[in-house]
């Protein structure tokens, strides 16, 4: 009888945890310069983007490509871009526990995005990443912004 109800008990702590929905919080969006000495205006600024799987548990992601798009706001807080591109999309990919994903060294020969900013300024960054998760079936999608990062162009 012993090993009968540790037997029920493993099961049910087992599906519990396959059936744990995975939330918001168990991600977190990047987006930061390579170089992180002088910006200078109207020359190529490269980006690392990426999502962090902060999760115990692996999730296979479905997304488009970009899979982030950053957006770029100047002093006054107002958007230098207009409108953003998606080129490919039903790209899928199993992010492990703790594993930072940057899609866009699969995708592109260069693992890293690349902007250029026309005046010198401060600006802030943000990445706004878009994928679904399917468990069991059942599909969630994600909307989940990075916390803004500060450069200055000179």
């Amino acid at each position: 009888m012993k090993y009968f109800t540790l037997l029920i008990l493993l099961f049910t702590v087992a599906c519990s945890q396959s059936d744990k929905a995975v939330q918001e919080e168990d991600f977190s969006v990047t987006v930061k310069t390579v170089d992180e000495t002088t910006l200078e205006a109207n020359t190529e600024i490269e980006l690392i983007t990426g999502i962090t799987n902060l999760s115990g548990t692996s999730v296979e992601v479905l997304h488009a490509a970009p899979l982030i798009h950053v957006q770029i706001y100047d002093e006054e807080n107002k958007p230098q871009i207009d409108s953003f591109v998606t080129n490919t999309i039903d790209i899928s990919h199993k992010i492990k526990p703790k594993e930072f994903y940057n899609p866009d060294s699969k995708i592109n020969d260069d693992e890293n995005k690349k902007i250029s900013i026309e005046k010198p300024g401060k600006y802030t960054l943000i990445g706004k990443a878009s994928f679904a998760i399917e468990i069991d079936g059942e599909r969630k999608e994600y909307l989940i912004s990075s916390e803004p990062y500060e450069i200055t162009v000179e």
